[in-house]
């Protein structure tokens, strides 16, 4: 993902909410029922390009998500009418795996959601529960290792010092600012103070982001955030 975490794997679970979707596929009783009882009002269209305009005006959608099947144009011509809607809509889009120049393009353009197409319901929910509720663009893992690349051979590479590198591995195993500064004999005070440097380094909004822009950038991996391993 850029900018943020992975879309979590267990599907089984998602979070009820009160989100508006448009989903430009071909109509689905079944599909839109199942998306009902997780508390997303879904509504379908197809790709008729004057159609979809009318219902991103009547239907005010949190989320537009848009197909592999559609083309470029048809793409070009919905991101322009949920922009010129201004109502906010966010755009979601599916691709297919082996497709990263199109996950790259359309992300670049604006699209705050790539998933591959092969997501489940369930899935897609969940990346669109995670992007509205951290602010953060979402890409599927499965393109993930090449834009990590491209991040990285575009953006500065921030320097942070080996006590930041380990306090952001800290707070990415899931320990709190008070078991942090015990962990590593700082106060409460001390813990927020290099959070806020380590947080205007690398232009996030919270801790979260910090970590996923950290990683992304290779000043830490993975591996060392869910050991919970630290610096000496």
């Amino acid at each position: 993902m850029a900018g943020g975490p992975q879309p979590g794997t267990d599907t089984r679970s998602v979070k009820k909410d009160d989100r508006s979707v448009l989903l430009v596929a071909d109509q689905d009783p079944i599909r839109e029922r199942r998306w009902r009882s997780a508390g997303v009002r879904l509504t379908s269209c197809d790709r008729e390009g004057q159609r979809l305009h009318q219902l991103i005006v009547r239907t005010r959608p949190n989320w537009l998500i848009l197909g592999e099947a559609l083309q470029d144009k048809q793409i070009t011509s919905a991101m322009v009418d949920v922009r010129r809607s201004g109502q906010g809509t966010k755009v979601a889009l599916l691709g297919t795996k082996d497709d990263f120049s199109r996950c790259e393009r359309w992300v670049r353009f604006g699209v705050t959601c790539y998933l591959a197409s092969s997501s489940t319901d369930a899935r897609i929910m969940q990346a669109l529960s995670v992007s509205d509720e951290q602010s953060i663009v979402i890409v599927d893992a499965c393109f993930q290792e090449r834009l990590t690349e491209l991040v990285r051979s575009l953006e500065p590479r921030p320097i942070l010092s080996q006590r930041e590198l380990q306090l952001l591995m800290l707070v990415a195993a899931g320990l709190r600012t008070e078991e942090i500064a015990a962990d590593v004999h700082l106060t409460g005070h001390t813990v927020e103070f290099h959070f806020r440097n380590i947080i205007s380094k690398l232009g996030a909004r919270n801790r979260t982001q910090a970590v996923a822009r950290a990683i992304i950038l290779g000043l830490i991996t993975s591996a060392e955030c869910l050991a919970g391993n630290t610096l000496s």
